[in-house]
């Protein structure tokens, strides 16, 4: 993730970097998909404030995804991302979303969903 001689940080190296500090003190809730998106896919982490974050993509193409007001956006490098209208447009490229509640989830079986709500709301 350095480049030879140099020893500068490639591109992936700043996304790893900003991978483990968003998902610091976080716990593995399961993969999801996101209300209103088939196409979009995400995996759902319980955050310290108590609410998901989500980190989602499609896997080729574009997805128009509706985010609720309070949802935050931002991209692998920690660029904040702007929504138009409350709208995100999905790529292959995966953002962090901060800011939805479990009713804007769709879990995957891999936990049990109350197990996974009681992590979330405690």
């Amino acid at each position: 993730m350095l480049r030879l001689g140099s020893l500068t940080p490639k591109p992936a190296a700043m996304a790893y970097a900003n991978l483990i500090h968003e998902a610091k003190g976080c716990q593995w809730i399961a993969p999801c998909r996101l209300a209103g998106s088939p196409q979009a896919l995400a995996f759902a982490l319980s955050s310290a404030a108590g609410k998901p974050l989500l980190a989602a993509w499609v896997t080729q193409g574009a997805s128009d995804l509706r985010l609720p007001a309070s949802a935050q956006v931002m991209d692998i490098f920690g660029a904040p991302l702007d929504l138009c209208d409350g709208r995100l447009i999905l790529r292959e490229s995966p953002v962090y979303i901060h800011g939805l509640a479990m009713k804007d989830l769709e879990l995957g079986k891999r936990v049990n969903l109350s197990a996974a709500l009681a992590v979330i709301e405690k």
